[in-house]
């Protein structure tokens, strides 16, 4: 369930008033909705901000809303209320800050910090998280389909005797990184590093450990239980092979570098 949290602060405004201006505004009540966790917020979460203004002696003529330095919107009456929806913002702190103008200029803000975190199989920029540390700020995210091109929508590993030095079995952008500049398209890393979707064309061929956690978590891709297909990793063994991982068979096994096999990018945060 959410919750109401209240935050009331005593001002005094910005500017002097001689004996015959308005006396400046006294209080400001800001009451935030959020989740019962607090400050803390979520990709995807769509929260309501309300400004319930207490003001002596003058008129509230406009409350602004502000996320770090983007404007979320300006309310001209009461209920001071906007709505935002946190998609595909970056993880970590902002300040949520409600600037109340009178109408003679007097100006009062009050100031809110939030922390944005992602969660496990969020949808998050241009695919679905399958890790994530347990702050909530850094990941990976997996594309939403299979790549379609190569051969039948399935791809070699490389060359039968190529040695591309991609032997990292945690990192996989470091290994696809070992294909920039190849131009043999039928190649499962270089389809990975000419992949681009929703703006995002920074994906790579998952290593071996990566790949079988996204095993490990099929139903994110799509995969049920029962189903066996075949991707490649882009760990390489040696100059002949490099790791598969079968859905329905063993977790990772050496594998001929000329075979056609499926290919899912993957990308970090």
């Amino acid at each position: 369930m959410k919750k109401l949290i209240l935050i009331t602060l005593i001002v005094t405004a910005f500017m002097s008033c001689s004996k015959d201006d308005p006396e400046p505004v006294k209080s400001i009540d800001i009451s935030i909705t959020s989740h019962e966790k607090g400050n803390i917020i979520f990709n995807n979460d769509k929260l309501t901000f309300s400004a319930d203004i207490k003001a002596e002696n003058t008129i509230i003529s406009k409350v602004e809303f502000f996320l770090n330095d983007e404007i979320l919107g300006t309310v001209f009456s009461s209920p001071f209320t906007i709505e935002k929806t946190f998609k595909d913002y970056n993880p970590g702190n902002y300040i949520l800050t409600v600037l109340a103008i009178s109408n003679n200029n007097q100006q009062q803000k009050e100031e809110l910090q939030l922390t944005l975190k992602i969660r496990f199989k969020d949808k998050f920029k241009g695919g679905t998280v399958f890790k994530v540390d347990e702050n909530g700020e850094h990941g990976l995210i997996v594309a939403p389909e299979d790549l379609q091109g190569g051969v039948l929508g399935k791809y070699k590993y490389g060359a039968y005797n190529g040695n591309y030095g991609a032997t990292s079995l945690d990192d996989g952008e470091y290994n696809t990184d070992k294909f920039k500049g190849k131009i043999d398209f039928d190649y499962a890393a270089i389809a990975c590093l000419n992949y681009e979707h929703e703006g995002y064309d920074d994906w790579y061929l998952p290593a071996i450990n990566e790949m079988n956690l996204l095993k490990e978590n099929r139903d994110i891709i799509g995969i049920g239980e029962r189903q066996s297909v075949i991707y490649w990793s882009s760990t390489e063994v040696n100059d002949k092979g490099a790791y598969s991982v079968s859905f329905g068979g063993l977790i990772g096994q050496p594998d001929d570098k000329q075979k056609y096999y499926r290919v899912r990018p993957i990308r970090k945060f």
